[in-house]
């Protein structure tokens, strides 16, 4: 899903020209490791940071839900863990 809507917003020509102008460099099996690893590196970066993200996240979903006037099921506890 993720790869598609990149290429809706414009960047799987930027990138698909990166790969192309390091492949024609570096070789293929190079850059597609150079991809994997880049990859790799985004996940760990990704991973380390969700625990701040998920907090803030929370807070937007039940701020979304008092300004819509839906009652919220997530309590003050779960907003803060």
């Amino acid at each position: 899903m993720a790869v598609y809507s990149m290429m809706f917003v414009g960047m799987a020509p930027i990138g698909a020209l990166l790969g192309g102008a390091l492949a024609e460099r570096l070789g293929a099996p190079l850059t597609v490791a150079i991809g994997g690893m880049a990859s790799l590196a985004g996940a760990c970066w990704f991973g380390l940071h969700l625990p701040k993200i998920r907090v803030e996240a929370r807070r937007l979903i039940v701020a979304q839900n008092v300004a819509s006037g839906e009652p919220t099921e997530m309590t003050a506890q779960a907003v803060e863990d």
